[in-house]
């Protein structure tokens, strides 16, 4: 029926507006993904370094219409969703972050993003296998910890863990600590899922460009030739080095090579606002 279609209405806690489309049948079907609209409308807001968040949901409405007569209809509210690719989970327990081994230094932080379906969690951090932390009982549905590797007074060679407790036991993040070096300092960025995770930067040339771009156009008036500046466009970039990392935080670097936002933290203090530019990742084994 040429008259038939599909309309969707479904608003989120993520923005205040209603969203509505309509759409028609082709071959006895009609597609829409709602998802990507609900990717650009998840946002983690916050300045600060740690936060937490309540989950993202959406309540959703599908009516199979012809002209103004409705067929069919189906209702669903609060259905959760999130940004990113499905991490591990644990009686809906995770850590959103992918990489389950990262690289840091003595004097440097992590990000470790958690999700606890049931709005309360604890976590350890331990030492060459030896427990230094216990959380109390914590409240968040989304939360961002920080953990600060010279307050469990670190060295290189170190091994750390993060463990998120769950029902069914623990899932676990890791972090290598290498030597410090005379140039070590973070880069925060918006990951996958929206949150912000970071990683630690100790290659030793930082290099600052300033490139200039001018267009410019010449006429000539009587006897004379005139030249006229009519666009210029100036950009300001640093070349940041990661120096060593391991193979497995390639994934920590393709997240922060597509972040479209990224600070930069000397001593733990945000220093700068960054645009990662860079789109190849050059791997240097010795």
């Amino acid at each position: 029926n040429q008259n038939a279609f599909m309309e969707i209405i479904f608003s989120t806690n993520q923005d205040v507006n209603q969203f509505r489309y309509r759409i028609p049948f082709l071959n006895g079907e009609c597609k829409k993904n709602i998802g990507v609209v609900m990717d650009r409308l998840i946002k983690f807001t916050n300045d600060s370094l740690t936060a937490s968040y309540n989950l993202p949901y959406f309540d959703l409405q599908l009516r199979e219409k012809n002209g103004s007569t409705v067929l069919n209809s189906f209702f669903k509210n609060n259905i959760y969703i999130m940004k990113g690719f499905k991490p591990y989970l644990d009686n809906n327990f995770a850590i959103l972050q992918h990489n389950s081994i990262s690289r840091f230094t003595p004097k440097s932080f992590a990000l470790v993003n958690i999700l606890s379906g049931t709005g309360n969690f604890q976590y350890k951090i331990l030492k060459n296998e030896e427990e230094v932390f216990t959380s109390s009982n914590l409240f968040g549905y989304i939360s961002t910890i920080q953990l600060s590797f010279e307050e469990y007074q670190a060295s290189a060679g170190d091994y750390f863990t993060f463990e998120l407790l769950t029902p069914g036991g623990k899932i676990a993040k890791s972090f290598i600590i290498y030597p410090e070096t005379d140039t070590s300092f973070e880069i925060v960025y918006e990951d996958s899922f929206g949150l912000k995770s970071v990683l630690n930067f100790t290659g030793n040339s930082v290099e600052e460009v300033r490139e200039i771009n001018a267009v410019f156009e010449s006429y000539q008036k009587k006897s004379h030739y005139h030249f006229r500046k009519v666009n210029v466009s100036d950009e300001q970039s640093l070349t940041l080095n990661t120096g060593y990392v391991v193979n497995s935080q390639i994934l920590e670097v393709d997240e922060l090579l597509n972040a479209t936002k990224a600070w930069l933290y000397v001593n733990g203090e945000r220093k700068l606002s960054l645009i990662p530019k860079t789109k190849k990742i050059v791997k240097k084994d010795d």
